[in-house]
């Protein structure tokens, strides 16, 4: 009886998630992968997937973009300004391929703790919502350098749908780098997530879950675009 109320649970939210109403949007990254790879240098990002793809990971989506940019004075600092307003996080729509239609992906998102752990590294502890879920605690991690920032989002307590958990802690991450080069800002967006695995609704999982990376993904890209582009 348990396992039925939890598979309803899981139907129910995802049913919620996917009809949301809303605007459509247009995405701005157009190619994602469900393979993890990086070309790039950075020591930090390779430990970081080398990390993520010794663990059990059901659903992944990767992308990678460059932003040209025609002012480089600090250019990282202004990347880790944009990237670390959190309370503008509850401006990112959530677009459904499936109904074509775009909702909130974060509500009500509270700053608990803001701190700079030494000179590279910066965490921010927050609450927020992700619906149609309870509110949750989320904590990132910015590590940034003269040339490359790296940003990371960890859910610190359980992703619950009612009295339902849905994704353990530490389970949904979300990973982006930053690195400046002779091309402009290359830019490298990971989102991995562990979950039960629903054989029958698999696809719908995959579906919502790779939305809400992109939705995110596609948010990092025009803001970055917006405050650092041509």
């Amino acid at each position: 009886m348990k396992i039925l109320l939890y598979l309803m649970a899981v139907v129910f939210s995802l049913f919620i998630v996917e009809n949301a109403c809303g605007q459509e949007i247009q995405s701005e990254v157009t190619s994602y992968s469900d393979i993890i790879f990086y070309s790039g240098n950075n020591i930090i990002v390779k430990e970081e997937i080398e990390s993520l793809s010794s663990k059990k990971i059901n659903f992944k989506a990767q992308t990678s973009f460059t932003i040209p940019i025609k002012n480089r004075t600090g250019i990282i600092e202004r990347t880790e300004k944009a990237l670390t307003d959190i309370e503008t996080f509850d401006t990112i729509p959530y677009y459904s391929k499936r109904y074509k239609t775009s909702s909130p992906l974060f509500r009500d998102i509270k700053i608990l703790v803001d701190y700079t752990e030494n000179d590279r590294t910066r965490i921010i502890i927050t609450e927020q919502t992700i619906p149609p879920f309870n509110p949750t605690r989320m904590k990132f991690t910015v590590i940034r350098d003269n040339d490359y920032l790296i940003f990371k989002a960890v859910n610190i307590d359980k992703i619950s749908f009612w009295v339902f958990p849905i994704i353990s802690e530490n389970k949904l991450i979300s990973f982006f780098s930053a690195e400046v080069t002779e091309k402009g800002l290359e830019c490298y967006g990971l989102g991995v997530a562990d979950t039960a695995s629903f054989f029958l609704m698999r696809s719908r999982i995959k579906d919502a879950f790779d939305g809400r990376t992109e939705s995110l993904i596609n948010w990092i890209h025009s803001l970055l675009k917006l405050k650092l582009g041509s």
